[in-house]
């Protein structure tokens, strides 16, 4: 729990003591208070980014945790990765397989589907959520053989500053791959 409360009280604080201090800054300098404008307005700006990131960061992981634990398959650890990923192994024909993907990409609500069959992957992106700013999906296909497809589901965050996601990455890789697996049964 400390580990994440850090990495996002460390990455609030620094956001927020920016943007209030420049805030801050600009506000005396155009009131007429030069002299103070970079000091006060930077010191103003460090107390209210420590202010601002104890109450966002007790609040984000405090939820990001207890949305992690609830997830069904939920296993020590997990409430730390940003990046989850899992391998698939479709018995299928490789275009079977890329097509399906697509549309299982689809059905999960995913927009933004980018195909790149030379360099054999799929990317899409999904919308903000409740707990992240979105999340970017690639499937990376390997060929076995012929009919024996290995698909490796990868889900991270869209913004690299993301220091918390509720576990929609696990989400997204899990209904992903499950979808995947459910495949090669239908077949």
């Amino acid at each position: 729990m400390m580990y994440l409360f850090l990495r996002v009280f460390t990455v609030t604080m620094i956001l927020a003591s920016t943007g209030f201090g420049a805030s801050l800054a600009v506000t005396f300098y155009f009131i007429g208070l030069q002299d103070f404008a970079l000091t006060y307005g930077f010191l103003g700006g460090f107390v209210c980014g420590i202010l601002g990131a104890l109450i966002v960061s007790t609040t984000a992981s405090t939820t990001h945790l207890k949305a992690v634990k609830e997830l069904p398959y939920y296993k020590p650890g997990m409430e730390y990765l940003l990046n989850y990923e899992k391998s698939v192994e479709v018995n299928l024909p490789f275009d079977d397989v890329w097509r399906e993907s697509v549309e299982i990409l689809r059905q999960l609500g995913f927009s933004n589907i980018s195909e790149d069959s030379h360099r054999r992957i799929i990317s899409a992106k999904s919308g903000f959520s409740k707990y992240s700013y979105g999340e970017r999906v690639t499937l990376h296909f390997n060929s076995e053989n012929v009919n024996r497809i290995l698909v490796s589901v990868k889900s991270q965050p869209r913004m690299p500053i993301a220091t918390v996601d509720g576990g929609t990455n696990i989400k997204n890789v899990m209904n992903v791959s499950s979808m995947l697996s459910k495949l090669k049964e239908k077949k």
